[in-house]
């Protein structure tokens, strides 16, 4: 077994196979990188259209309220109003304050920045409690989940004096990483990989390449089997080389990133790290495939060869 995967590692390199896989995954991270890219633009300009859309509703509703406040005697108030008022007013505040910062953040603290947003959900929040009407900016997608979401998120870094990301899809070399495995682009991973593992196993000596012929009989599940331990190194082997040789772009323009992180946001929404596991799932259709092909192979001839048989022949005649 060992001079047969020796024999399929020398085949694979002769051919300019383990070459191809290595190009293939750098073309695959360089589409990673490109939609890293896009996410962070996108990201950014819907949160400052949100706001944008947001700033007017918060300051509609502080204007009306306390111009009504003003005109009511205060025996005459209603239950709550002046501390409706009150929030919404400091909503508003908080809101356009955000906004301000989130476009120019290089003329202002990270920390005003960060603690604006905070106020604003929290301010949202103590509206919840209180009974009072959410409906208007419900519209904007503003819920209580999503205001819960942001003020763990925005409090865990003021807690722990952690300035946050311009974006959360900003292309660091460890949110790089973690782009990976995204859903969007683990399916397009899976094709990579199922596309070269298919070449590794199934390609065959052309004319003029290395031939190595044994001289004892090769059973041809013993063969399968070496094609697939030397498919999956030169894939593993592959991949890792052209990761480390393009990490190198987001580590020179965007820097290593944090592990301090506790979230992994995208579209607006926080899930933890534990919920990324999920996103591998789609590797396991890797290994059911390697499985059905061996097993196909294994059918179609359990005997072994009776003559002497070269490693370039994948079924004996």
């Amino acid at each position: 077994m060992r001079a047969l995967l020796y024999a399929e590692i020398r085949k694979s390199w002769k051919a300019k196979r383990f070459l191809v896989s290595v190009l293939a995954f750098l073309c695959f991270f360089a589409a990673v990188y490109a939609i890293a890219l896009k996410k962070e633009r996108a990201y950014g300009d819907a949160l400052v259209m949100q706001l944008h859309y947001e700033n007017p509703v918060a300051d509609n509703q502080c204007q009306t309220l306390l111009f009504n406040l003003q005109r009511t005697p205060k025996e005459e108030e209603a239950p709550k109003q002046r501390e409706e008022a009150y929030l919404r007013c400091d909503i508003q505040y908080a809101t356009s304050s955000w906004t301000n910062m989130q476009q120019s953040p290089e003329y202002f603290d990270w920390h005003d920045t960060v603690r604006y947003a905070k106020e604003r959900a929290l301010g949202y929040q103590k509206l919840q409690e209180l009974g009072l009407s959410m409906d208007m900016v419900k519209e904007l997608g503003i819920t209580k989940d999503t205001l819960h979401r942001d003020h763990t998120y925005y409090a865990y870094f003021l807690n722990h004096d952690i300035k946050p990301y311009t974006s959360p899809y900003e292309p660091t070399l460890l949110d790089f990483l973690m782009q990976i495995v995204q859903q969007d682009t683990m399916l397009l991973l899976l094709l990579v990989v199922g596309v070269l593992m298919a070449d590794q196993i199934c390609h065959d000596f052309e004319s003029g390449t290395y031939k190595l012929i044994y001289s004892m009989p090769i059973s041809r599940g013993t063969l399968l089997i070496a094609k697939l331990l030397t498919a999956s190194f030169v894939i593993l082997l592959s991949f890792t080389i052209a990761l480390l040789l393009f990490s190198i772009l987001p580590l020179l323009q965007h820097g290593l990133g944090s592990m301090q992180y506790p979230y992994i946001v995208r579209s607006y929404e926080v899930s933890t790290w534990s919920s990324l596991m999920i996103k591998a799932v789609p590797l396991s259709m890797l290994v059911v495939l390697c499985y059905i092909v061996r097993q196909h192979g294994w059918h179609l001839g359990r005997r072994r060869c009776p003559i002497r048989c070269c490693v370039s022949a994948p079924f004996c005649l």
